[in-house]
C-alpha cells in the first residue's frame, strides 16, 4: 500500500512536471492560456515547491500580459494623437521594466521628431519661415526633415519672388524658367511664370505705347487681346486713357488747323471736361477774336 502511495505521488509529481513543461513551452512561443493546476496526490513538501515554480510562471505571464495591455494603450494613444503617452514602468521590475522603458523609448524615438515635425509645419502654415534647417536625424527621418527644409526654401523662394513681383522686379523669370516644374503636378511654378511674363509683357506693351504718344502718335493703341483678366483691363484703361486725352488734342489740332487757312466757320467741340474744356474755351477765344480781326478788317 505504501508502494502504491509512493507510485501514485510520483506519477503525479511527472504529471506536474510535464505540465510545467508545457506551460513554459507556451509561454516561449508567446501563449500565455497555460494550465499549470497542481495535483492535492502530490507530497506536501514537494508540491509546495512546485506551487511556488506555478506563481512564478503566472507572475511571469501577468507581467507580459499587463505589457501587452500597456503596448495597446500607448498605441491607441498615438492613433488619437496623444504623442506623450509612456508606459508605467515603476509597477514592473527586473527584466520586464528594462522591456517597457525599451518601449518607451521606442515610442519616444518616433513622438519627438513628430512634434519637431508638427512644430515646423506649424510655423511654415503661419508663413514664419525663420526656423534653421538643421536635425540629427538618419534614414527616413532625415529624408522627412529634408523634405520639410525643402519645402520651406520653395516657399521662402515664392516669398521673395512675391515681394520683388509687387516692386515690379520680374528678373526671377529666367530662374523660374529654368526650373519648370517639380513635379508633374506642380502648378506653382507655372504660375509664377505665367505672372511674371504676363506683367513683362504689359510693362512692355504700355512702353510701346507711351513712346509712341511722346513721338506724337496719338492713335496707337495697346492689344488687349494678349492678355487676361486685370492685365488687359488694365490695358483697356489704358487704351481708354488715351482716348480721352487723344480726343480733344485731336479737335484743337482740326480747329487751328483750319484756322490756319482763316477758316473761322467752325468751333472747337465744347464737350470736354476740365483741362480740356480750357483748352476748347482757350482756342474758341482766339477764333472768335480773329473772326473778328477778319470782319474789322474787310
Amino acid at each position: 500500500m505504501r508502494l502504491s502511495k509512493k507510485a501514485e505521488a510520483l506519477r503525479s509529481q511527472n504529471a506536474a512536471i510535464e505540465k510545467l513543461e508545457r506551460a513554459l513551452g507556451k509561454i516561449t512561443n508567446g501563449d500565455f492560456d497555460i494550465d499549470v493546476e497542481i495535483a492535492d496526490s502530490i507530497p506536501t513538501e514537494e508540491r509546495e515547491k512546485f506551487i511556488k515554480i506555478k506563481q512564478h510562471l503566472l507572475d511571469m505571464k501577468d507581467s507580459f500580459c499587463r505589457l501587452g495591455r500597456d503596448s495597446e494603450a500607448m498605441a491607441d494613444a498615438e492613433k488619437s494623437g496623444n504623442l506623450d503617452y509612456t508606459i508605467d514602468t515603476e509597477k514592473y521590475v527586473g527584466l520586464y521594466a528594462k522591456i517597457g522603458n525599451d518601449i518607451n523609448k521606442s515610442a519616444r524615438a518616433a513622438s519627438e521628431p513628430m512634434q519637431e515635425v508638427y512644430a515646423r509645419v506649424a510655423k511654415l502654415a503661419a508663413n514664419d519661415f525663420t526656423e534653421s534647417a538643421s536635425h540629427n536625424y538618419q534614414g527616413k527621418l532625415a529624408s522627412l526633415f529634408d523634405s520639410i527644409d525643402n519645402i520651406q526654401k520653395h516657399l521662402l523662394s515664392a516669398q521673395n519672388v512675391v515681394e520683388k513681383i509687387s516692386r515690379g522686379d520680374t528678373g526671377e523669370l529666367d530662374n523660374f524658367k529654368k526650373i519648370g516644374k517639380r513635379s508633374e503636378n506642380d502648378h506653382l511654378v507655372p504660375a509664377f511664370i505665367g505672372m511674371m511674363e504676363a506683367l513683362r509683357s504689359m510693362l512692355d506693351e504700355t512702353a510701346r505705347i507711351t513712346a509712341a504718344a511722346v513721338d506724337g502718335e496719338l492713335d496707337v493703341r495697346g492689344d488687349a487681346s494678349k492678355f487676361q483678366g486685370g492685365y488687359a483691363n488694365l490695358i483697356s484703361s489704358f487704351n481708354k486713357s488715351l482716348d480721352a486725352m487723344a480726343a480733344p488734342l485731336k479737335a484743337a489740332n482740326d480747329a487751328i488747323g483750319r484756322m490756319r487757312v482763316n477758316d473761322f466757320t467752325e468751333e472747337m467741340p465744347k464737350d470736354f471736361k476740365g483741362e480740356y474744356l480750357a483748352l476748347a474755351t482757350s482756342v474758341n477765344t482766339l477764333m472768335a477774336r480773329l473772326t473778328a480781326l477778319q470782319t474789322a478788317l474787310s
